[in-house]
């Protein structure tokens, strides 16, 4: 008798057990995780900030910039919505819709400067065709496996991360740097943000473009919040 009622414990706490690692999915931890990682943009407070500083005569790589990372934020909130509707991972949407105020506060500069966008709405379509290929290929490699698309997460991070940094360097005009600034803060925080949900799965992530000092340093620090 005293053996059965302590098979009778042991299937309860086992049960017990099971179901509690049974309630919460995965992708809610991603979610929950990752939503303290994004950094939207304030549009209406940029737009104020920007008021602030001259406007001056762009050089034609300061115009080169500001319509091809406007593409480039643009790829990073194409690419998330379409691994999205491949995984359904939360941390593509919630990522996705803060790089929607990404894009759009480059079209502050460019409305600022009067430049001629040829940019489209259209998801996964760009003018440039770099983008354009570039976006074929990442969606193709994200849709692979659910953790294959978190490491094209990370690595489109890394690309802006890089492409900004340059772009910074080609400028000394107050507005631009802010807007660059911002979304190189928040290019940081999403690349923690995917990082982190890999690391939750068991993946440790290898960076491909920045170099291993730069990505420990943005690995080590704290999630960065300020102005947008």
């Amino acid at each position: 008798m005293r053996s059965l009622i302590q098979y009778l414990i042991l299937f309860v706490i086992l049960i017990s057990l099971c179901a509690g690692c049974s309630t919460i999915p995965e992708d809610e931890l991603s979610d929950t995780d990752a939503a303290e990682y994004l950094t939207p943009l304030d549009q209406a407070g940029l737009g104020m900030q920007l008021d602030t500083y001259p406007i001056g005569v762009l050089t034609p790589a300061e115009a080169d910039d500001i319509l091809y990372i406007q593409e480039e934020e643009k790829l990073a909130r194409d690419v998330y919505t379409a691994l999205y509707e491949k995984w359904k991972n939360p941390v593509f949407a919630n990522i996705g819709d803060a790089e929607q105020t990404h894009v759009e506060s480059l079209t502050l500069l460019v409305s600022r400067y009067n430049l001629d966008s040829s940019m489209t709405d259209s998801e996964g379509v760009f003018s440039n065709a770099t983008l354009q290929e570039m976006y074929t290929q990442l969606v193709s490699e994200g849709s692979a496996s659910p953790t294959s698309a978190l490491n094209v997460g990370a690595y489109i991070e890394e690309v802006d991360l890089v492409d900004l940094r340059e772009a910074i360097g080609r400028t000394e005009k107050p507005d631009i740097i802010t807007v660059y600034e911002n979304l190189a803060r928040g290019s940081r925080n999403h690349l923690r943000a995917f990082v982190k949900v890999l690391a939750q799965q068991g993946e440790i992530y290898e960076p491909k473009v920045l170099s291993p000092v730069e990505y420990s340093q943005i690995l080590d620090s704290p999630v960065e919040s300020g102005p947008n």
